[in-house]
């Protein structure tokens, strides 16, 4: 325990290498784990000491100029931010007395030398070295924190949060020997930092943090570990309408719920490291103080899993991470995303959305059961499911159960649903010889089954896509168009017959989306040949295929190249079974499509 002249110690802080971590560090720590902390007096002993010390009395060393101690309010709030730094690191703070033989590690107190260089300093603390004035944290009475409450969500509390990370081992995200990204440095992810808006230095929040935000737990259990030991059972995290919210939330372990009892629409997200905005709002505010916009307001720090979510009355939108999930919407119209994992939703009353991720035709729908790629997840009280919401609204689509049901539950999905994405799948190829691309995909799904477009007004709007006009410029012959189009589909010329047949109804105004749809049918029809029939189901096979591994695969972009590997299959399935390996291999490896054709080795491993 130091005394006014003595230190405890402190030692290097080495660099971790994550740039999130490291812009947030200061030289030292705290050698022990545990910190004290006290409360200085007007008859308080200070060291006097011109190098380690305050200097003499008579210079302008803080406890000499205009000191006075905090008031018994301040003193109230000041043990919750300690509490609120040590409830996510090992690291115990004790208060002890401040007197002639003992005095904290940390002391805190006002001096007006605060402000003698700069009256906009509303508090600094000193930097860890060993030394007495090593933690001090000194406030500025003339500014905010000497005439405010320091109560939870003012700007003071904030300030005290971020002057003990400085205490205890933290530094500015804007300097040092490691910057954050500039878009990063805001209070919403660290109270190291000045700015709300890292864009506008001069914006304020009708709420500020009161816990240390995602950042900043980084890098406090970086120096002195976590602390697993705080809400290490199973927790619940209540939010209601009483009050306003601004927190991260770090939980030690345990089977979790987030619950909120209200009224407004909210969001709660699982994810770690994400945000929710839950309750009241909390406004940005301009240099004047008025509302230029609201933001998220409850945080999940990173490696934290909270496993469930209960809603409110309002329309909410409910998330879950990548474990099994059991999300409540209770009442309005809810939107629920399980994420991965095996997950129970349960809309309540309401219409109510289960949110996926992928294509229809990964989705089969049994009993209660909704069988897809995050896993299988148990629906109740769930009206549709949707389907494009993770691309954007153009692409959104409600889907009904009915629609999902594979109607022999073996096999190929046969669904309402998967049969249409065939269907469009169909068009793709017979137009421009190659798989769709899985956002075209997801959009005309939506546009034919909302019935915004039939399916011929579908194939009529691919004659107005820009690929059309550039695979088939004006001037091209109609004898030219059913060559391409024959191509396309079966890997032939039609045979002389249908060729003069088709030329014929072309050349006397048969529109060229109709003759699409005919040949399409036709190959289908019972009458049509059986290798045609089997060759664009292998296409379309391949095609879905490589459309839903692209869903994926986000990061994927989609490759002209499938042109060349539908090409290669033919009406037997073993070739659709190889493209599809081609297919894998791409997706699965560090080369694109483009990359497999170019290399005759690969290529020739495939199709030789």
């Amino acid at each position: 325990m130091p005394t006014p002249t003595t230190w405890s110690n402190t030692e290097i802080i080495g660099f971790s290498g994550a740039s999130l971590v490291d812009s947030l560090l200061s030289p030292n720590r705290w050698s022990n784990n545990t910190v004290s902390y006290s409360f200085p007096s007007d008859v308080s002993y200070w060291s006097a000491n011109p190098y380690s010390g305050y200097g003499e009395s008579s210079g302008f060393g803080e406890p000499w100029v205009g000191f006075s101690p905090l008031s018994n309010s301040d003193k109230f709030y000041t043990p919750l931010a300690f509490d609120a730094w040590s409830n996510i690191a090992n690291i115990q703070f004790i208060e002890v007395v401040d007197n002639e033989f003992t005095v904290g590690d940390i002391r805190i107190s006002y001096s007006e030398a605060v402000g003698l260089d700069d009256p906009n300093i509303v508090a600094y603390a000193y930097t860890l070295y060993n030394d007495p004035p090593a933690g001090d944290i000194w406030i500025n009475p003339f500014h905010v924190m000497g005439g405010e409450e320091w109560s939870l969500g003012t700007y003071s509390y904030n300030a005290l949060l971020h002057e003990i990370g400085h205490a205890i081992g933290l530094g500015h995200p804007f300097d040092g020997d490691f910057i954050l990204d500039p878009t990063l440095d805001t209070v919403i992810l660290t109270v190291m930092s000045y700015d709300v808006d890292p864009l506008d230095p001069n914006s304020d929040l009708s709420f500020w943090p009161t816990t240390p935000m995602t950042l900043d737990i980084l890098a406090i259990q970086y120096i002195y570990g976590a602390n697993y030991n705080f809400n290490s059972g199973d927790d619940i995290y209540f939010f209601d309408d009483s009050t306003t919210y601004h927190e991260t939330i770090w939980d030690g372990g345990g089977n979790d719920s987030i619950v909120y009892d209200g009224v407004f629409n909210v969001t709660i997200d699982l994810n770690p490291s994400y945000s929710s905005r839950i309750g009241r709002d909390v406004q940005v505010l301009d240099y004047n103080l008025n509302p230029i916009g609201s933001i998220d307001n409850v945080w999940i720090a990173y490696d934290v899993v909270i496993e469930n979510a209960l809603g409110g009355a309002g329309n909410d939108e409910l998330i879950g991470n990548d474990v099994a999930n059991n999300l409540y919407g209770a009442e309005g119209n809810d939107v629920i995303d399980g994420g991965l994992g095996n997950d129970y939703l349960n809309g309540g009353n309401g219409v109510d959305i289960a949110i996926v991720s992928y294509l229809p035709s990964q989705y089969s729908f049994l009993g209660d059961e909704l069988f897809g790629v995050e896993g299988s997840d148990t629906l109740e009280e769930i009206e549709y499911v949707g389907f494009g919401y993770n691309i954007g609204d153009a692409f959104a689509v409600n889907v009904n159960f009915s629609d999902l049901v594979d109607p022999d539950g073996a096999g190929e999905q046969s669904s309402v649903a998967s049969n249409l994405l065939d269907t469009i799948s169909d068009l793709y190829i017979a137009y421009f010889g190659r798989a769709p691309d899985s956002d075209g995909l997801s959009y005309w799904f939506k546009e034919i089954y909302t019935g915004n477009l039939s399916f011929d007004q579908t194939a009529q709007s691919f004659s107005d896509q820009a690929e059309y006009e550039a695979n088939y410029p004006d001037g091209s012959t109609n004898r030219d168009f059913i060559e391409d189009i024959y191509a396309n589909m079966f890997n032939r010329t039609p045979d002389v017959g249908g060729w003069a047949y088709w030329e014929a109804e072309l050349n006397n105004g048969m529109p060229r989306d109709i003759f699409i749809l005919a040949v399409i049918n036709g190959a289908y029809a019972p009458t049509g040949g059986a290798q045609d029939s089997a060759l664009l189901n292998n296409k379309h096979d391949v095609s879905m295929y490589y459309a839903e591994q692209s869903m994926l695969h986000p990061d994927e972009a989609f490759d002209d190249s499938i042109v060349e590997l539908l090409n290669e299959v033919t009406s037997d399935a073993n070739t659709a079974s190889t493209a599809m390996d081609v297919i894998d291999f791409v997706f699965e490896d560090e080369i694109t499509l483009t990359g497999v054709v170019n290399d005759a080795a690969i290529w020739d491993a495939y199709w030789a």
